[in-house]
C-alpha cells in the first residue's frame, strides 16, 4: 500500500483496513441521511470527504482518486449499503491485490488439546466443509460465555487449526451464514477470511457509531 511505516506489516495493514472500512461506513451513514433530506449539501460534502478518505488510504494518485470516488458515489446512489461491496470497488479501481487468504497452522490432537482443551463445550458450524467434505468448523466456549475459540478439524488428517483464539458467537454465526450463502464447500482458510472480514466490519461499525454520537 502507499502508506509506509516501520511497524509490523500485518498490524499496519490491519490498521489501514480498519481506517478504510470506518471511512466507508461513515460515508454509507451520511448517504442514508442524504436520502431523507431534501436539501443536504453539507451531508453530501461529508459523504464525499469520507469516500475520499477511504480511497486515499490506498492511493494518492489524483486521477485514480477521482475515478474511484465517482464509482463509489454511483454505487451508493444505486443502493449499495455494505462496506465490503465498496471495498471491492476500491480494490478493482486501484488495482491493489485482493485480501490474501489466511494461512492456517494445522497441528495434531495432542498439541491442539494441550493449548485449547480446557475451553469448555463445542458448538459445530458445519461438518462437511472443504472439497472433500471432511472439515468441521467448531466454536468452543465455557458454559454461559459469549466468546470462545473458533477452530477447524480435518477428519481425514486428524489435525486442527485455530481460526480465531477469541471471537464472539454472533460473529461466528454471521460467518457461517455468509459461508453457506457463498460456497458450502469452501475451505477452512476461506472460512477464516470471511470471519476476518466480518470481524473487521463489526469493529469499524462500532467505531462509526461512536464517531456519530
Amino acid at each position: 500500500m502507499s502508506c509506509t511505516t516501520d511497524g509490523d506489516p500485518a498490524t499496519e495493514n490491519s490498521k489501514q483496513e480498519d481506517l478504510e472500512s470506518l471511512a466507508l461506513r461513515m460515508a454509507i451513514n451520511n448517504h442514508a441521511l442524504i436520502e431523507r433530506e431534501s436539501d443536504s449539501p453539507y451531508l453530501e460534502g461529508r459523504r464525499n470527504a469520507f469516500l475520499l478518505m477511504a480511497v486515499a488510504v490506498e492511493t494518492q494518485d489524483e486521477p485514480t482518486l477521482s475515478r474511484t470516488v465517482t464509482q463509489l458515489r454511483h454505487a451508493l446512489d444505486g443502493g449499495a449499503t455494505e462496506v465490503e461491496e465498496l471495498r471491492d470497488i476500491i480494490t478493482r479501481s486501484t488495482g491493489r491485490p485482493p485480501t490474501p487468504t489466511p494461512t492456517l497452522e494445522w497441528v495434531g490432537p495432542r498439541a491442539f488439546h494441550a493449548r485449547h482443551g480446557d475451553r469448555g463445550l463445542d458448538e459445530d458450524f458445519g461438518m462437511r466443509w472443504g472439497a472433500k467434505h471432511d472439515v468441521r468448523i467448531s466454536f468452543k466456549r465455557h458454559p454461559g460465555a459469549t466468546e470462545g475459540l473458533l477452530y477447524a478439524y480435518d477428519k481425514t488428517w486428524d489435525t486442527y487449526a485455530v481460526i480465531a483464539v477469541t471471537t464472539s458467537r454472533s460473529l461466528v454465526q454471521q460467518t457461517y451464514r455468509r459461508a453457506l450463502a457463498t460456497n458450502p464447500d469452501m475451505t477452512a482458510e476461506h472460512f477464516a477470511r470471511h470471519h476476518h472480514t466480518i470481524t473487521a466490519v463489526a469493529r469499524t461499525t462500532a467505531l462509526a457509531r461512536a464517531v456519530s454520537l
